[in-house]
């Protein structure tokens, strides 16, 4: 299943300017600042998920509001099944195209992607995690999303491939950042969430 969605993501830049970063066929990331008229048509978005309790709803698109902020205490799991089955129906019965976006694209749009990709997709949380990461390499769910994503694991699989442990810089954070060797772990660990 990864190799056939890699295959359908080819040519994903890992910029940071990537303003569009397709994830899989038909579903893309982004942050707010390129939520304008003139991107969606290019991508040809159908439907919008808003995770932003401040960015106005699009007209002209079916859209679907998470209404949180980026933070550990939101309640971010209480949408992943709803997040999930409005992506599923809107790729798989509506041959739509959907963008999925927070205020920065990093936390909150990564967090419900990687949600939805464990349910639909059957990944792993740490399968689904990688893969969204290798799209855009600087996705970063808060601890507390990231733990409801494990709790989310658990749900579906009724196993964990990721664990919170407690690390040195003053928090959480999942277990395999301190097992790489990469860019990415002192992205991490440099950012307090």
């Amino acid at each position: 299943m990864i190799q056939q969605l890699q295959s359908q993501s080819q040519g994903s830049s890992l910029s940071i300017e990537n303003y569009f970063t397709k994830i899989i066929d038909n579903l893309y990331l982004t942050s707010a600042k390129y939520m304008i008229d003139d991107y969606l048509l290019n991508y040809n978005i159908t439907h919008i998920v808003n995770a932003t309790r401040t960015v106005p709803l699009k007209r002209n698109y079916r859209t679907y509001r998470v209404n949180i902020v980026d933070s550990t205490y939101e309640n971010i799991g209480a949408h992943f099944d709803s997040v999930s089955e409005f992506i599923q129906n809107a790729i798989e019965n509506e041959n739509g195209i959907v963008v999925v976006h927070c205020i920065s694209g990093i936390s909150r749009s990564s967090t419900l992607i990687i949600a939805y990709l464990m349910k639909y997709k059957n990944m792993s949380l740490k399968d689904a995690f990688d893969f969204v990461r290798s799209k855009r390499w600087f996705i970063r769910p808060n601890t507390g999303f990231f733990q409801q994503l494990i709790d989310y694991e658990l749900k579906l699989y009724g196993t964990n491939t990721v664990k919170m442990i407690y690390h040195e810089t003053g928090g959480y954070i999942p277990d395999f950042i301190l097992e790489e060797n990469t860019k990415y772990k002192y992205f991490y660990l440099c950012i307090k969430k």
